[in-house]
């Protein structure tokens, strides 16, 4: 019953309209140069989310300023009464754009899967936002468990070399 939006942050390279299964009219990029609001650019998605497609394969989003960042997040402060939750997908790793949005958010969900790959990118990105961003206090959720167990355990090994190196607090939000 909550208006939620999902914002697809990872410019050039979103691919959340994918997995949503559907092909949106406008996305960040027609924000972006000008030509659609931010309200008009939000899609109808599955069981009533809507969503912002960041457009894919699109290279001026590749590299976008703070100022432009901070464009997007103001408008997006315009829609709040249309908006209970926000959900911001950023790029995995440390990269600037996701700093920018994880410091924009109430709480940074980290999402963990059980591939070195993955702990990497995590750890990458809680340091990096613990040291330029000042943020101390993570969320991780474990997806791609083969159940409860495995999923805990792959949270309290993350958990345990982040508590080793930083001064941070992870919550471990479930599977």
């Amino acid at each position: 019953g909550h208006k939620v939006v999902l914002f697809d942050t990872d410019f050039g390279m979103a691919n959340a309209h994918i997995l949503l299964g559907t092909n949106p009219k406008h996305t960040a990029a027609d924000f972006l140069r000008g030509s659609a609001d931010l309200g008009s650019i939000l899609s109808q998605g599955p069981s009533g989310l809507r969503f912002i497609a960041g457009g894919s394969g699109l290279l001026e989003l590749l590299n976008l300023d703070n100022h432009a960042r901070y464009q997007m997040l103001q408008s997006l402060s315009e829609l709040e009464n249309e908006i209970d939750y926000l959900v911001v997908d950023t790029p995995a790793g440390a990269s600037e754009s996701a700093l920018f949005f994880a410091s924009a958010a109430t709480v940074p969900l980290v999402i963990l899967v059980a591939e070195p790959t993955s702990f990497l990118d995590a750890y990458a990105l809680i340091k990096a936002a613990s040291i330029e961003k000042n943020i101390h206090n993570f969320s991780v959720l474990v997806n791609m468990a083969e159940g409860a167990a495995a999923a805990k355990k792959n949270f309290d090994k993350l958990f345990e070399i982040c508590r080793r190196f930083m001064d941070v607090n992870l919550h471990y939000a479930g599977m």
